[in-house]
């Protein structure tokens, strides 16, 4: 599963602050299984940079669309908000909602379609 990780210089210290992980469902698909940006360095476009690179990396290899899956509420707290709110701004369309495995759950899929000409140098 490949991973894209964000060092940041921090008081002169290079750490590691984020990461995304994607899992290839097929030639032509992938699927984000976790954007995460340590809560110090949040708000400053990492996680955005993030995506785009992995988005851009996959176009490069015949990936043409990128899902997410993300849970349903019936009554979103703030988190659940901002996190359908990342996605959906960086173009991810709900697509369909289904019922996990585990009694109660539902997840919404959103999937974006990334094209090579299309996709940011992912710097």
């Amino acid at each position: 599963m490949p991973t894209f990780v964000a060092w940041v210089a921090d008081h002169g210290v290079d750490r590691d602050v984020g990461f995304v992980t994607i899992e290839r469902q097929a030639e032509s698909s992938a699927e984000v299984r976790c954007v995460a940006v340590h809560r110090d360095f949040g708000g400053r476009g990492i996680g955005t940079r993030l995506l785009s690179h992995a988005e851009y990396r996959l176009a490069g290899s015949g990936v043409r669309s990128v899902s997410v899956k993300l849970p349903a509420f019936s009554k979103p707290d703030a988190e659940h908000t901002r996190n359908l709110h990342f996605f959906e701004s960086r173009g991810y369309a709900r697509r369909e909602e289904a019922n996990a495995r585990v009694p109660d759950a539902t997840y919404l899929t959103h999937v974006k379609v990334i094209n090579p000409g299309d996709a940011e140098t992912g710097a």
